[in-house]
């Protein structure tokens, strides 16, 4: 139920499957490369609908530099404003997460859903939980990360630039 997705290429062999129902999800603060490719990924494999999970305020108090996290609000028009940019066609369902699954959990029609390999054990509890429901465990797409040189982008290392800025 794995399949590895590098970069933004398919393999030319093989057809890339796409899925009407495919989500992802994640804190998305200072839209940057990383997550465009992750989204665009998703937009391109996606016939329907595209279910997006948006952490709120109550999952980032831990996170490092959480007190300049943009505006969950400000978050969700860049998120919807990238997409649509992409892909006009197809529904977006931006979900507010409280938990780390939100609606992948529980959500019958989700057929896949789009990680970094940083978030792919967090795909494969979902799938855990969803086999106790009686549901199909997800198709899990894993995008490697995207690097600027030999430094991962990173929402927390713009944060952190731009925090030693301010001093």
């Amino acid at each position: 139920y794995q399949r590895r997705v590098r970069g933004t290429k398919t393999n030319h062999h093989q057809e890339m499957k796409s899925f009407n129902h495919i989500c992802l999800g994640g804190t998305f603060d200072r839209l940057h490369l990383g997550h465009q490719k992750l989204l665009t990924k998703a937009i391109n494999l996606c016939k329907q609908k595209l279910t997006i999970g948006i952490t709120t305020a109550q999952l980032l108090k831990n996170k490092k530099y959480a007190e300049i996290i943009q505006p969950l609000e400000v978050r969700k028009k860049a998120l919807l404003d990238y997409c649509q940019k992409v892909n006009p066609n197809i529904a977006y369902n931006l979900v507010d997460l409280y938990n780390h699954a939100g609606p992948a959990n529980d959500d019958p029609t989700i057929e896949a859903i789009v990680v970094s390999e940083e978030t792919k054990p967090q795909a494969l509890k979902i799938n855990e939980f969803r086999l106790t429901l009686g549901l199909n465990p997800l198709e899990i797409l894993v995008l490697e990360m995207v690097h600027e040189g030999n430094e991962r982008i990173s929402s927390t290392l713009l944060r952190e630039n731009e925090n030693n800025d301010r001093k």
